[in-house]
């Protein structure tokens, strides 16, 4: 099962595919958020991450440690996006950079680059990273969007529940 995952994940087509995370109704957006930067030790790709403050009126760098998706749930932010790197899996496994969109309270979703970086080890990593992250809710629903190579998102869940059920 992890091959057929594997082989959805390696070619680079510049798409940027996203796992959706629906916590139905629970507002842990700020909870999420905080479990993946503690797995990460660095931004990502994206330099001088920054959201906009609806308190301010303006952007406001995010400074790494800090929660801005807790402001977000306190209406004082708008959705924003960042990008986390050097990701260590609760197992210790390392997974390539994921982008984290806060979209709602009780919505977040990460995003990932396509390529050579994802093998069987980071695969691993990030169902167990999906894994915590359903955990926060008691009705969790994952979705698999944007990936050509798996159009339904069936290819990356089945994955994961296979995963799940063996590990």
């Amino acid at each position: 099962m992890i091959n057929k995952v594997n082989s959805i994940l390696l070619q680079d087509d510049g798409a940027l595919p996203d796992i959706e995370f629906n916590f139905i109704g629970k507002s842990v957006a700020a909870d999420a958020y905080a479990l993946v930067q503690s797995k990460a030790s660095k931004w990502g790709s994206v330099e001088n991450p920054h959201y906009w403050s609806k308190k301010h009126e303006k952007d406001i760098d995010i400074i790494f440690g800090e929660n801005p998706a807790q402001l977000f749930i306190e209406d004082e932010a708008e959705c924003f996006h960042v990008s986390f790197s050097g990701i260590t899996s609760a197992s210790g496994r390392a997974i390539p950079d994921i982008g984290f969109f806060v979209l709602d309270n009780d919505f977040i979703s990460l995003d990932y680059r396509k390529g050579k970086c994802w093998n069987e080890s980071g695969i691993i990593g990030l169902f167990e990273l999906m894994e915590e992250l359903s955990l926060l809710s008691n009705k969790t629903v994952i979705r698999h969007e944007g990936n050509f190579c798996d159009p339904d998102g069936k290819i990356l869940l089945n994955g994961f529940e296979y995963w799940k059920s063996h590990c």
